[in-house]
């Protein structure tokens, strides 16, 4: 008894230094300090980072894959080091100190899972013994085997459970509402004589990104938080400000791939997701509302946006420059796949880059097609890979989906709306590596089951 009331009290006590000495420390450096309010936030700020390493490590995996959204703002900026690499490293330690802390099994993951993805890591290392393009390709394949593959594999271990899903999720929503914000606050640009090529988008991103991350936070609100959330306040207010609060910014960047996506992947889950429960007809219901709500809003109200209107319409004019340019990608990224010996090995790792642009540099070209870049620089076999990771992705999910009610049948419904409308995005914009929130899906799916008991008995897919 006396033993437990002092193991109880050093419980107590250590972190209770720990957070004198925290404030301690905070009031020592504002007084030296050249900026007091500049060290005292970056003091509570690193104070957060290293309490969220160590206990919510998916949060911090959601401010790692959303890095490139945001880091180009100086606001955002980590002194002396990438913020993207800096988020990353403290992801990696948190799965790190999860795994000390026994909060995380270290498993083996499904087969289906490594098996494609370390074959793309090895025609990759291998073919920078022959690609013409080393400098680009170097960057590609590290950023590949750390960044993406830290994404892919992290999510894999951090969101096994229901909790640290709703975090995950919560933190990536929060970010998107973020954004919203800045696009409001900043507003459209003036409109010179052609306003309608004026990028929208927040926090110095690239306006196909920050409409992208609004789809994919629009599919979260609607399918996991509005379909899990028991509150009618808080579901009222995910239906009727949340959503049109992402929708609306969506629409102001003018990007018009994420919309085109994000209207094709609810009629697809209409098809995939439609169940003969209770569960899956709300699903259907609902998802069907919020079609014909959208449907209305931009028939009244498409004179708001303009910008989006424009560019749509260029589609029947040839798609603009571009699309054009994409088209032009494609069809070499096929030549390339149909010629002999880089059917068989590809161009090598970055190679599209000097095959199409004829230069090599850190940031190279690419077919902005996952699959074509695949084909054409590892070959019919990295090609290979790249079909069966995502179409043993589906086929989990769905799988899952099929055998699951409640809660986890829309976790698995949520899942697989973002992993149809991020792989359609990767089949026209982007590279392997700017898929990296496409990974993460893909590592959530293959966690659907393992750290909570479903409905269903859970038969592993190997």
């Amino acid at each position: 008894m006396k033993a437990s009331a002092l193991l109880q009290g050093q419980g107590f006590r250590n972190p209770a230094a720990l957070a004198l000495m925290t404030a301690v420390s905070v009031a020592v450096g504002v007084l030296l300090a050249e900026n007091p309010v500049r060290f005292s936030i970056a003091a509570i700020v690193t104070v957060a980072l290293v309490i969220l390493t160590t206990k919510h490590p998916e949060v911090v995996l959601a401010l790692f894959i959303t890095a490139g959204d945001y880091k180009d703002d100086p606001r955002f900026q980590v002194p002396f080091m990438d913020t993207t690499v800096f988020l990353g490293m403290l992801t990696a330690m948190g799965i790190l100190w999860a795994f000390i802390q026994k909060r995380v099994k270290l498993t083996v993951p499904p087969i289906k899972m490594f098996a494609p993805f370390l074959v793309i890591c090895c025609l990759s290392a291998l073919s920078l013994t022959y690609t013409v393009a080393p400098v680009y390709g170097s960057q590609k394949f590290f950023r590949f085997v750390a960044i993406t593959g830290l994404a892919f594999f992290g999510a894999f271990y951090t969101l096994q459970e229901d909790e640290r899903r709703r975090n995950f999720f919560a933190v990536y929503v929060l970010i998107a509402l973020a954004m919203v914000f800045d696009i409001v606050k900043n507003g459209a640009p003036p409109p010179p004589s052609k306003w309608w090529e004026d990028e929208v988008s927040a926090f110095g991103s690239n306006y196909l990104a920050t409409g992208t991350l609004m789809g994919a936070a629009f599919i979260v609100i609607l399918m996991y938080f509005f379909m899990t959330d028991r509150s009618p306040v808080r579901k009222a207010i995910y239906l009727t400000v949340l959503c049109p609060a992402t929708f609306y910014a969506l629409m102001l960047t003018g990007a018009r791939g994420p919309l085109i996506t994000l209207a094709l992947t609810l009629p697809c889950i209409l098809i995939f997701a439609r169940r003969p429960h209770a569960d899956g007809r709300r699903m259907t219901f609902w998802v069907s509302a919020v079609i014909g709500a959208a449907a209305v809003f931009l028939t009244f109200g498409s004179q708001n946006f303009a910008r989006m209107t424009r560019r749509l319409t260029v589609l029947d004019e040839g798609g603009g420059a571009s699309a054009l340019e994409r088209i032009y990608m494609a069809k070499a990224a096929l030549t390339a796949m149909s010629t002999m010996p880089y059917l068989i090995i590809g161009l090598g790792i970055g190679g599209f880059t000097v095959y199409y642009g004829r230069f090599d540099a850190a940031r190279g070209l690419y077919p902005h097609n996952i699959l074509l870049e695949l084909g054409s620089e590892l070959g019919i076999v990295g090609l290979a890979a790249g079909i069966c990771l995502l179409a043993w992705s589906f086929q989990r999910v769905y799988s899952f989906m099929k055998r699951t009610t409640g809660k986890d049948y829309y976790t698995a419904v949520a899942a697989m709306a973002l992993f149809i409308y991020l792989t359609s995005n990767a089949l026209k914009s982007g590279d392997l590596n700017d898929a990296r929130f496409l990974f993460v899906i893909m590592g959530l799916i293959y966690s659907l089951g393992r750290g909570t008991k479903c409905h269903a008995t859970e038969k592993e897919t190997s």
